[in-house]
C-alpha cells in the first residue's frame, strides 16, 4: 500500500491475535508500515530542524528604503504558525519614513489586524541606544513598525519616522521577531 500521508491519513487493519500471517501478509503489513514510517520522516525532516526549517526571503518595504544598508530576513513555518526574524541594518543610502511596514512571508488569517505579534530593538549606533520595536500585523500580508513611549501616564505605541524614536542615520539598526497564524 501506497501511503496518503500527509494528505491525508492512511487507514490500517491491523492484525488480531487469531489472524492468520496472510490477511493481510506479514510482508505487507511491513511493508505498510514502512511507507508511513518514510512519509513522516519525510515530512518531519532530518538533522538538528526536524520541524520547519529557517528559509530566506525578501520583504517588501513601504515607507523605508533599505537602499546599501543590510536585511537579513527568516522565516520557518510549523504547522500553521509561521515565526520571523528580520534584522535590518541602515547603510549611507537608507532612509527611514514615517509608519514604516514589510510584506509578510506567507499570507496571516484574516482577523488578526491591529495585533502586537512580537518584540525587537531599534539600535542608534551614534549614542548606544537600543529602545523597543513593536511590529503589528496590519493586513493578512503586512507588519508595521512601531516603538513604545512613556510620555504620558501610559506606555503606549508611537508611529516611527525618520527622526522617532531618534534620527536614523548610517549603521542604525533594526532587529524583530514575532510570529502570527498562517491563513
Amino acid at each position: 500500500m501506497a501511503t496518503n500521508f500527509p494528505t491525508s491519513l492512511d487507514s490500517f487493519t491491523n492484525p488480531s491475535s487469531s489472524s492468520t500471517l496472510d490477511s493481510p501478509s506479514h510482508a505487507a503489513q511491513h511493508a505498510n508500515a514502512n511507507d508511513a514510517i518514510e512519509a513522516i520522516e519525510t515530512k518531519l525532516g532530518v538533522g538538528n530542524h526536524t520541524i520547519g526549517e529557517w528559509v530566506a526571503f525578501t520583504p517588501s518595504f513601504s515607507n523605508f528604503t533599505l537602499g546599501n544598508g543590510t536585511l537579513d530576513a527568516n522565516y520557518c513555518r510549523v504547522n500553521d504558525l509561521v515565526f520571523c526574524r528580520v534584522n535590518v541594518t541602515l547603510g549611507s543610502t537608507s532612509s527611514m519614513g514615517t509608519t514604516p511596514s514589510m510584506t509578510l512571508p506567507v499570507t496571516a488569517v484574516s482577523g488578526s489586524n491591529q495585533l502586537a505579534v512580537g518584540t525587537g530593538r531599534m539600535f542608534d549606533s551614534s549614542l548606544g541606544l537600543v529602545l523597543m520595536a513593536v511590529p503589528y500585523m496590519v493586513s493578512t500580508t503586512a507588519v508595521i513598525l512601531y516603538t513604545m513611549s512613556s510620555g504620558g501616564s501610559y506606555v503606549a505605541r508611537t508611529t516611527i519616522s525618520a527622526t522617532v524614536p531618534f534620527t536614523w542615520t548610517t549603521g542604525d539598526a533594526v532587529s524583530i521577531h514575532f510570529f502570527y497564524q498562517a491563513a
